[in-house]
């Protein structure tokens, strides 16, 4: 099969191939193609666009030549008409002389002589104000700085003139005495149209612009669509920018007034500060441009398609071809693949019974020789025979020529093994219904027979288990009724276990079980949950009680349907008995714990009494004698030599040290009866008071202190603030030798939480050697001389730690400090 696959696989080279020489030639035509039209096309887009640059450079070259000629006309007419002022000034014959020049030069409008006070001379317009004056007109101003450099005559903003109120051009000529003083100004007023008289002459499309602009930026005129328009500004346009780099050439602008994108050709007018231009629109330009290349790019793109549907249908052709091929290459690997999954192996037989094929997947012969069935028939193969059925039963159904399934049969290999398969076939017919054999498939059910043994052993052993760990074990069905119960519930309750299936628990009579019992056993059975441990008592024959336990869970089979109950029961009579007997002797032994904790408390209270009986006691004598050795040092003091001063001095000291010792005995006395009281407590708050109370008491000492903010701790206040003050006072003394002196207070948290607050200085310290003595009284681990005390003191930290239900400890070192760390627990201790 594996061979089969590979085969196909190599069919499908030949296609593929062919489709990606296919898909390869398109695309390569396609290139071509695209590369030729875009290339003609951008050739012809150069040559239109150097045609039309070519074709408006002439226009403009024209244009010029022509404007030039006006304004050479124009400058005559106006140096004629200076020489004329200055030879015949003050003659009427001027104002005739000026009128017949203008009829003469037609594209004069007007012309007009001012003298050097701007007052109007003369002037052809014979209905001129004669009190016209141009004195604030830029076109007399200019003339009066001084002689002009280069040409004489000013060229003017068109619009309306002091001659005219028509939109006109003014050219203005400075007027010069012969002295070469200022002697006024000669205007001639120019149509604009006289300019664009140009474009009707030149062969133009309707979207071609003509005209002319003064270096200052300003249109003098400008005509396109067959109108004309004066006044724009157009420093900022793309001819202005060109002009100042180049006095002649070509631009290219947009937004030139109408927004229209145009391609122009300018041209400065020589000797005159004026620009001619004339522009082309691009879309008129390229319009036959246009046309050709949609027809060329609709052309590559109809051949482009072609080929495009060309490749996909050879490509669907050849995909159609290899689809076919690979579903039947599917079919068949789909058919040996389901049947090697479905079964272990396949076989054929001819019209004889004999087998001609046996064939199946990887494996499925590991346990059966082909050899010992090819050409025979199932039953004269050796090593082989039935199990459910006989070979005469089966040869007769296979004469019938009827379909089998369920043929299940032994076979010994050659190793004496023996393995067990089951059989299934169809008869086969040809097209004419005539009989041609069997077809087949077969499986090996030895691990299905093995796994089904086991099975019955594994329930078997269950059972065992069962009865061996409890005393029986049951069943119920849906309905909570017994459906099996073993042996050891006769043995147990003496009932009969034919007597109880059928029966549910509550129908076979348990006395001591309430209706409310039963309806909450029942809820619990309805809810489907497992239950533990019911109990119930019974009455033997011989009247004797019988005290049983039942457990059970419910039981669903694969689909999650509930299918009943099953549980175990277990006779629990004797540990009901000796339960009975643990109450009683508990009973027993609380009374005699009782009785010995009340004798406990009497001694310890008549030890408690006798404790401060002798310490109040002592405390006469101990005043006695301190106050006799104190009137013998007062009232006899001469009489007594040093020596005996000395050993009075003794007396009183120890006397002393004795009421320290019996109040520290007091002290002990009464805290280990006071009860304790919890509150929450600002530990933080209370030991900086009690650090407070020292400082007033030393206020020569210099102790560095550090507290932890927010210390809280829950105890009885008055019992805290006896521990701190001990502690704290502790650190204050062993610290007095120390420069700087510290103290630390502070909390450490553990893993779970709880607080562990401790006290830490740098004083004196000890060794730990002798940490066992620290927290019993009147035991020191420094002399009276060194530190004050009597060694009371951390025996009451200890016992108040204790009745709070904590720990104390210390950690230390010899002149390197000590800590005291304790803990409280949340139960009081009293």
């Amino acid at each position: 099969m594996t061979r089969r696959i590979k085969k196909v696989a190599l069919s499908k080279a030949g296609p593929v191939r062919l489709s990606v020489g296919v898909i390869a030639f398109c695309l390569l035509m396609i290139t071509i193609i695209w590369t030729v039209v875009i290339t003609r096309s951008e050739e012809e887009l150069k040559s239109e666009l150097a045609d039309a640059e070519r074709q408006n450079t002439n226009l403009a070259i024209a244009f010029e030549h022509y404007s030039l000629r006006i304004l050479r006309n124009v400058e005559a007419v106006a140096q004629f008409a200076e020489n004329a002022y200055l030879r015949r000034r003050g003659d009427t014959d001027l104002v005739t002389m000026l009128a017949d020049r203008v009829v003469v030069n037609d594209f004069l409008q007007a012309i007009a002589i001012f003298d050097d006070q701007a007052r109007l001379v003369a002037s052809s317009h014979l209905l001129a104000d004669i009190r016209l004056n141009i004195r604030d007109l830029d076109e007399f101003k200019i003339h009066v700085r001084g002689k002009s450099k280069g040409p004489k005559l000013y060229i003017g903003k068109t619009g309306p003139t002091p001659l005219s109120s028509d939109n006109s051009i003014p050219f203005t000529r400075r007027i010069e005495r012969t002295d070469g003083s200022f002697g006024g100004v000669v205007m001639v007023i120019v149509r604009p149209g006289r300019f664009t008289e140009f474009y009707e002459d030149a062969v133009i499309q309707s979207g071609d612009v003509f005209g002319m602009i003064g270096f200052d930026g300003i249109a003098r005129v400008r005509k396109t669509y067959g109108r004309e328009t004066f006044g724009e500004n157009l420093a900022s346009s793309a001819i202005m920018k060109a002009q100042t780099q180049r006095a002649s050439g070509s631009a290219i602008g947009a937004r030139l007034v109408d927004g229209i994108r145009r391609r122009f050709a300018y041209r400065t007018v020589r000797d005159y500060p004026l620009i001619v231009y004339v522009g082309s629109a691009e879309s008129e330009i390229l319009s036959d441009y246009t046309n050709r290349r949609t027809l060329y790019y609709g052309g590559a793109a109809a051949i482009s398609l072609c080929m495009v549907l060309f490749a996909v249908f050879v490509i669907l052709a050849v995909l159609r071809e290899m689809r076919i091929t690979t579903a039947l290459a599917e079919s068949d690997a789909r058919f040996r693949a389901l049947t090697e999954l479905s079964v272990d192996w396949w076989w054929e037989q001819d019209t004889e019974f004999r087998f001609i094929n046996v064939a199946g997947g990887k494996g499925s012969f590991a346990n059966i020789e082909v050899g010992d069935f090819m050409g025979l028939r199932r039953w004269d193969a050796p090593n082989v025979r039935p199990v459910n059925t006989t070979w005469k039963a089966h040869q007769a159904l296979l004469e019938a020529h009827q379909p089998f399934t369920g043929l299940v049969m032994e076979y010994t290999n050659s190793n004496g093994t023996k393995h067990y398969n089951t059989a299934a076939g169809m008869p086969i017919f040809d097209a004419a219904g005539i009989f041609c054999g069997y077809r087949g498939v077969g499986r090996e059910i030895t691990a299905a027979l093995e796994m089904e043994r086991a099975l019955r052993r594994s329930e078997a052993r269950f059972r065992d288990l069962v009865e061996l760990s409890s005393d029986w074990y049951w069943e119920q069905n849906q309905q909570f009724q017994f459906t099996f119960i073993s042996y050891g519930h006769e043995l147990a309750t003496e009932v009969d276990n034919e007597f109880c299936l059928g029966k549910t628990r509550w129908d076979i009579g348990i006395p001591d079980i309430s209706e409310a019992q039963w309806a909450a056993h029942r809820r619990q059975l309805e809810a489907q949950q497992p239950f533990r441990q019911f109990e119930y008592r019974r009455l033997t024959s011989s009247g004797e009680e019988v005290y049983i336990s039942i457990s059970g869970d419910p039981v669903f089979d694969d689909d999650g349907r509930f299918t009943g109950y099953r549980g175990t029961g277990t006779d629990i009579t004797a540990r009901k008995l000796a339960e009975a007997e643990i109450v009683a002797m508990n009973a027993a032994l609380e009374e005699r714990v009782h009785q010995r904790t009340e004798q406990l408390e009497a001694s310890n209270q008549e030890l408690r009494a006798l404790g401060y009986s002798i310490a109040h006691d002592m405390r006469a004598p101990l005043r006695a004698i301190g106050g006799f050795s104190q009137m013998l040092v007062t009232d006899h003091l001469p009489e007594i030599n040093a020596a005996g001063k000395a050993l009075f001095m003794r007396i009183q000291t120890n006397v002393d040290w004795m009421g320290q010792l019996i109040e520290g005995l007091l002290t002990l006395s009464q805290l280990s009866v006071t009860p304790v009281t919890r509150i929450m407590i600002d530990l933080s708050k209370m030991s900086q008071e009690i650090m407070d109370e020292l400082c007033k008491l030393e206020p020569a000492r210099a102790v560095q202190l550090s507290l932890a903010a927010g210390l809280m701790i829950e105890g009885d206040e008055a019992m805290v603030r006896r521990i701190m003050q001990n502690l704290i006072g502790n650190a204050w003394k062993y610290t007095v030798y120390q420069t700087p002196a510290k103290i630390e207070i502070g909390a450490l948290k553990d893993t779970n939480g709880e607080l562990t607050y401790f006290v830490k200085d740098n004083g004196a310290g000890f060794d730990l050697i002798y940490a066992g003595k620290l927290f019993q009284a009147f035991q020191r681990l420094h002399s009276q001389t060194e530190f004050a005390g009597v060694g009371i003191g951390l025996a009451v930290v200890s016992l108040l730690v204790r009745k709070h239900g904590g720990k104390i400890h210390a950690e230390a070192a010899v002149g390197k400090g000590a800590t005291f760390y304790f803990t409280f627990r949340n139960e009081i201790s009293s």
